[in-house]
């Protein structure tokens, strides 16, 4: 009967079907996204010498908390902060300023491409830990992957060549720090859900960082200061982007794309820093990336041989 529900055949009306993959939409708002975190550490490397790294962690949470309050009102939505995972939530905001500190620490003193390129050893560390944390099994190829990307890193960084500098220990830390979050976060998507997770970090980081950006503020001028807090709006709606883009695309899709950021960042570091990038550089990024593309790729391929076997559920990866 027309304008009738559908039946299932138990008499019931069938649950509403997840709208397509909007993948090529989604892309675009992940390439956008990767730029929106270039600027922002580009902007945050170029005030190194009027604002300090803990300073950045401030105004990064202060920019988060402007960001979750307009997106309350243009969504209508709002955060559920009675729960029961205060301690867990806590424990995500200590991970956060530390790794936060660290990461905008690594982006003053590191090569601006090589900082970049450390930021993706996240994802190795999560393959790394996902067994012992999580108790996910993590396949072969998958291994082979990590150690040609960690390899990639160590040539890009020039072990054997030169000794490593500390910071190049202290982006790799804050690398690690932040598959931590990963896990963390991963965690606390069983109960609440994304604004209040992000609430929760944007208070939590802006209290505990409050006092030692204090203790180790560096003067800074009005015009210094709203540059700082416009990077910090521009990173936190990146960050918002990368959620809205894995909400309507495919994740195996979108996978790759964030690679685009070492394509910004060595762009950036030659024509605005004069970093040249050496021929290591450029070696080690081609084995990250590709390594990375062909245990995508594989997980993709393994996925699909599931689905058609029964074995998962179909439909885009949410």
């Amino acid at each position: 009967m027309p304008g009738a529900d559908k039946q299932s055949p138990a008499g019931r009306s069938a649950p509403p079907a997840h709208p397509p993959p909007d993948n090529v939409r989604a892309a675009l708002i992940l390439v956008v996204a990767m730029l929106c975190f270039t600027i922002e550490t580009m902007v945050v490397r170029t005030l190194s010498g009027s604002a300090t790294a803990m300073q950045a962690v401030f105004f990064r949470a202060l920019g988060q908390i402007v960001l979750i309050g307009l997106w309350m009102l243009l969504r209508d939505v709002r955060p559920t902060l009675r729960t029961s995972r205060l301690g867990l939530h806590l424990a995500r905001g200590l991970v956060s300023i530390a790794g936060w500190w660290l990461y905008y620490r690594m982006f003053q003193r590191l090569d601006f491409a090589l900082a970049t390129l450390l930021t993706f050893a996240s994802s190795l560390f999560v393959v790394l830990l996902a067994r012992p944390v999580l108790g996910e099994k993590v396949h072969a190829i998958s291994w082979l992957a990590t150690i040609a990307g960690f390899a990639g890193i160590a040539l890009a960084t020039g072990v054997g060549s030169v000794p490593l500098s500390i910071e190049v220990y202290a982006g790799l830390l804050a690398a690690m720090l932040s598959a931590c979050i990963v896990f963390l976060t991963r965690t606390l998507t069983r109960t609440d859900d994304t604004i209040t997770i992000m609430t929760f970090i944007g208070l939590i980081v802006l209290a505990l960082s409050a006092p030692f950006a204090l203790a180790d503020w560096a003067p800074m001028g009005t015009k210094d200061m709203m540059i700082l807090l416009a990077s910090s709006l521009l990173g936190a709606f990146g960050m918002f982007l990368m959620i809205e883009a894995y909400a309507i695309g495919e994740a195996s899709v979108l996978a790759p794309i964030g690679y685009v950021r070492i394509a910004f960042a060595i762009v950036i570091g030659a024509l605005v820093y004069a970093e040249w990038p050496s021929w290591r550089m450029i070696g080690g990024t081609a084995i990250v990336v590709v390594s990375a593309l062909v245990a995508m790729q594989y997980e993709r391929r393994r996925k699909q041989r599931l689905i058609g076997a029964g074995g998962i559920g179909s439909g885009p990866v949410r």
